[in-house]
């Protein structure tokens, strides 16, 4: 899991959150976690990056 926050100019900037994980080795595993893994992994980087903007738009308004 990691990010990355590049500056675009004064008052603008680009967030990129990504998230590197591998399977479990249990055999439940191996066949969900393709299924479902992508589906996590895009929910919780949607979560970290909309967390992301909505404290950089808070601290803005101070």
């Amino acid at each position: 899991m990691g990010f990355e926050i590049i500056a675009l100019g004064r008052a603008a900037s680009r967030l990129r959150v990504f998230i590197d994980y591998d399977y479990p080795a249990a055999i439940a595993a191996k066949f969900l976690g393709p299924m479902f893994g992508p589906i996590y992994a895009r929910w919780c980087v949607n979560r970290m990056a909309n967390d992301a903007t909505n404290a950089f738009e808070g601290s803005a308004r101070s």
